[in-house]
């Protein structure tokens, strides 16, 4: 999923039991070692998982403090011989009813600034910089969150620019049906300078540990490309004298649409 589900939860891992990541492996889901788990959709499967992981931890803890209180300044291997030494069972499992709380009950906020350059012959797109500001509430790790968001954006900025759905009009046949139709965003589409920061000292007090989602709420900020380049298209026409008033643009805004949207007549070339 690229959501760094497992670098969060290794963290909070650490956190609870105080130890080194480097003593923490995480495996994979699967049926076996969780068979009532829930797909991770709506950005919020790492939320989830981390707070099933605090109970799994709370339970642990619970029955392995009162063994730590009769050692001396007990090392992790110590602590957790002295625990199996005693009987104790160090396993538990943590789980999170999604239908019966409000972890989901809160609004994500974002803005977003966008430059971009057209090139009015071709309607080729460059996007100059960009610079977010997202409201992540506290980020439980912000170098994987900054990453959501870059990502979410780049998603929709196919949605916004060239990833167009073409179908026959005969059959009803899809035509864009492989890479060399249906264009998604490559490494040269992405903002040139593409700048992401977060909203400081604003816990989300619904959230895990005050977090907010990350992934697919930044995707919403996208349609800021398409504003700037109705503003450059405006720009355009009005260079060449064309334009008349309100312009409307219907996403995607491929190279050949926004060509055709600036208005541009062989007539006035001149050699």
């Amino acid at each position: 999923m690229g959501q760094g589900l497992h670098t969060k939860v290794t963290q909070v891992l650490a956190y609870k039991f105080q130890v080194p990541i480097e003593k923490i492996t995480i495996e994979a889901t699967s049926s076996f070692n969780a068979p009532q788990n829930s797909p991770t959709g709506g950005s919020v499967g790492s939320e989830l998982t981390c707070m099933a992981t605090t109970a799994a931890c709370d339970i642990l803890l619970a029955r392995m403090i009162p063994v730590r209180d009769t050692l001396v300044n007990p090392t992790w291997q110590d602590w957790v011989k002295a625990c199996c030494g005693q009987g104790i069972e160090m396993c538990a499992r943590g789980y999170v009813d999604v239908q019966s709380n409000n972890l989901f009950q809160y609004n994500s906020y974002g803005a977003v600034v966008t430059e971009v350059r057209l090139d009015v012959l071709t309607g080729q797109l460059d996007i100059a910089r960009v610079d977010m500001l997202f409201d992540c509430g506290q980020s439980l790790n912000p170098a994987v969150d900054i990453g959501q968001c870059e990502g979410g954006f780049v998603m929709g900025l196919g949605y916004m620019t060239c990833e167009k759905l073409i179908h026959d009009d005969s059959s009803g046949q899809m035509i864009t049906d492989g890479t060399w139709e249906y264009k998604i965003p490559g490494a040269k589409d992405i903002p040139i300078d593409f700048r992401v920061s977060f909203l400081q000292k604003a816990p989300n007090p619904l959230g895990f540990l005050g977090s907010k989602a990350s992934g697919e709420p930044p995707l919403c900020l996208s349609a800021n490309v398409l504003s700037a380049m109705k503003m450059a298209i405006i720009s355009a026409l009005t260079d060449n004298r064309k334009y008349t008033g309100p312009l409307s643009l219907s996403a995607p805004m491929t190279p050949e649409a926004t060509q055709q949207a600036c208005g541009i007549d062989p007539a006035t070339f001149y050699f």
